[in-house]
């Protein structure tokens, strides 16, 4: 493999896969904000804690350092434990904004099918959102990251 700039490589694997959070959170942000029918305070709770979570999505990309490491023939991220406060905002956010959806959809419920097919969707994306954050957390806890960059690679 040739040598090229890990740094700019890094901040591009980065910015395409916050792109796709920030607007999963966008998405949950108005969803919350429609179900509470512009209520002034959940609007600016949810916008406040919505560019929260942009501003460390950001912060992320300031932090991400990598490097070409000759024995391996690849790039090695650095300072990976950055990612934890990142993946830990994500989480908070996100569940917090969920809870408001949730308590959006309860007080706003009535008799028929559709607001419990809401309220399951909600139950859903909690349960999607934590199950699909907790391993980046916890692994990024850990910091494997270093040991697994170093393992042997296949030349072939």
């Amino acid at each position: 493999m040739t040598r090229f700039n890990c740094q700019v490589w890094i901040l591009v694997i980065y910015c395409s896969g916050y792109i796709g959070v920030g607007l999963s959170s966008a998405l949950l942000t108005l969803r919350t904000i429609a179900f509470w029918n512009s209520n002034r305070i959940v609007v600016g709770v949810a916008i406040s804690l919505y560019l929260l979570h942009i501003s460390f999505l950001i912060y992320a990309m300031t932090q991400a350092h990598s490097i070409w490491d000759t024995a391996t023939d690849a790039c090695i991220e650095l300072n990976t434990q950055h990612n934890l406060k990142n993946f830990l905002v994500t989480l908070s956010t996100d569940l917090a904004l969920l809870a408001i959806m949730l308590s959006g959809i309860w007080d706003k419920r009535k008799e028929g099918g559709l607001w419990k097919l809401v309220y399951r969707q909600g139950i859903l994306w909690v349960a999607g959102a934590t199950f699909g954050q907790l391993p980046c957390v916890i692994l990024t806890s850990l910091n494997y990251n270093v040991r697994f960059q170093k393992l042997p690679r296949s030349k072939a």
